[in-house]
């Protein structure tokens, strides 16, 4: 304290330390130390939370489902739950938005026919 205490005294401009004792007059902590996410945290950063022990026990938890297959959740298919129009299922007059009329894109947009 003593040595930031003789920086302050002389200089005009506010002092930020880190780990420099609390006579400067404002300090930088890293997240990473307040959070709880390093193993060995300098004596000066005490962290306020214990992230990383969470974080490292919700990977552990995640590594046993995928090892006994229980991820739960819905299963990802490709399948479309309801048919676009034109497919087997959609509209019953067979129409399809996917297929390009004179004049107009497949997506209602413009064609290259339709330049002037």
């Amino acid at each position: 304290d003593e040595v930031t205490e003789r920086i302050v005294a002389a200089v005009s401009v506010p002092v930020i330390g880190i780990g420099a004792g609390t006579g400067c007059h404002g300090q930088i902590l890293v997240v990473h130390d307040l959070l709880g996410l390093t193993d060995n945290p300098p004596r000066f950063a005490e962290p306020v939370e214990t992230l990383g022990e969470r974080i490292r026990t919700a990977g552990a938890a995640w590594v046993e489902r995928v090892r006994t297959d229980t991820i739960g959740g819905t299963r990802y298919t490709m399948r479309r739950e309801t048919p676009m129009e034109g497919e087997r299922g959609g509209k019953p007059d067979g129409g399809s938005r996917r297929t390009p009329t004179k004049g107009r894109g497949g997506a209602g947009g413009p064609s290259l026919g339709d330049q002037a």
